[in-house]
């Protein structure tokens, strides 16, 4: 397999994105601020500091991947974990962590960093991409040339698998893969996005309300409505999320069964099968359904493009008991019976 690129911009996302955990837990009072930190410059230097232990593993880990020759997305999974884990205590033995795995709840404490970390380092494998090396089109075209000129007297088709000295090439049946950890975190991105969405269009509406008031006063209410908006998205996470899941998993074997495994086929399914799955349930979930449409829809996309293709699998093995079974479905044997004489 090839192994993980180095790449700059997605190793300054995921510092970002470990950084706005920090602060998310220090605002939420997960992590104690140490009294040195408490003005909103040192805020910043703090958060920051959280992503960069983060990356400094992050890194360490991903060099020894690619030293062992491992390119799977999986192991970049538990790496970024195990990184945003390492993270997070760093930070945590200055406060609250401590007092956590004295009370016997340090565990529960780690669950989001490990959860989250692992997201952080399967986007950065998927942002980064596998190494180009070995990738050369025109050895593709001298392998097909010469298959081609080894057949005399007629053309051969393309073949399906083709293998050259630098990788292997596949022109055959495919289909999305099927992974349910990816299917959740499309669930869990696309409820996000709605939520923000959502959280933007109520927060700009009361805003709007009190535009005559000055800025001074739009900006104190937004404050006060944004804690409505976010209660709004963790509804929505909690109550969105798993039946999301579900609609995804159906409308990917939707696709399946199309043989489609085109972007805009899963946008379409994952529109239409709330609704029709509502209609089942005697619109016991109709509502439900009517807000889950289009984050459903977006989740099924990006599930689209994280879970990646496969070759469509070959039928299974046939066990014969009898090899005169091994006719065509026209074969006159199928309609003939012979005949057995008896008293």
């Amino acid at each position: 397999m090839p192994l993980i690129r180095t790449d700059r911009n997605a190793i300054f996302l995921a510092t970002a994105m470990a950084g706005a955990f920090v602060f998310f837990c220090t605002r939420n009072y997960v992590l104690e601020l140490p009294d040195v930190m408490q003005t909103w410059d040192r805020l910043v230097v703090w958060c920051l500091s959280g992503g960069v232990i983060y990356t400094a593993i992050f890194l360490a880990g991903h060099f020894a991947l690619r030293r062992f020759g491992v390119g799977d997305r999986g192991a970049y999974a538990g790496l970024g974990a195990a990184a945003c884990v390492l993270a997070f205590c760093a930070l945590g033995l200055f406060g609250g962590l401590v007092d956590a795995f004295q009370r016997g709840a340090g565990l529960s404490y780690l669950i989001a960093p490990a959860g989250l970390g692992a997201v952080f380092g399967f986007l950065y494998a998927h942002r980064a991409g596998w190494e180009t090396a070995g990738d050369d089109p025109s050895a593709l075209s001298d392998a097909l040339a010469a298959r081609t000129a080894a057949v005399t007297g007629r053309a051969e088709a393309d073949p399906a698998l083709v293998r050259t000295p630098g990788a292997d090439y596949y022109d055959g049946p495919m289909q999305v893969r099927t992974v349910i950890p990816l299917m959740l975190l499309s669930a869990v991105f696309a409820t996000i996005l709605a939520g923000l969405l959502r959280g933007a269009m109520v927060i700009g509406r009361e805003v709007f309300l009190v535009s005559d008031e000055g800025a001074a006063r739009m900006i104190e209410h937004a404050l006060e409505t944004s804690p409505a908006a976010g209660i709004e998205l963790l509804f929505l996470l909690v109550a969105g999320v798993l039946p999301m899941t579900i609609v995804i998993l159906a409308g990917h074997y939707v696709a399946r069964g199309f043989k489609t495994s085109s972007p805009a086929a899963y946008f379409g399914i994952g529109l239409i099968l709330p609704p029709i799955l509502a209609v089942f349930s005697m619109f016991l979930f109709l509502v439900l359904a009517l807000m889950i449409m289009l984050p459903t829809a977006v989740a099924m996309v990006i599930y689209n493009r994280l879970a990646g293709l496969e070759p469509v699998p070959v039928k299974n093995d046939v066990i014969v008991s009898d090899p005169r079974h091994l006719v065509s479905a026209e074969h006159p044997r199928r309609r003939f019976a012979r005949i057995i004489g008896g008293r």
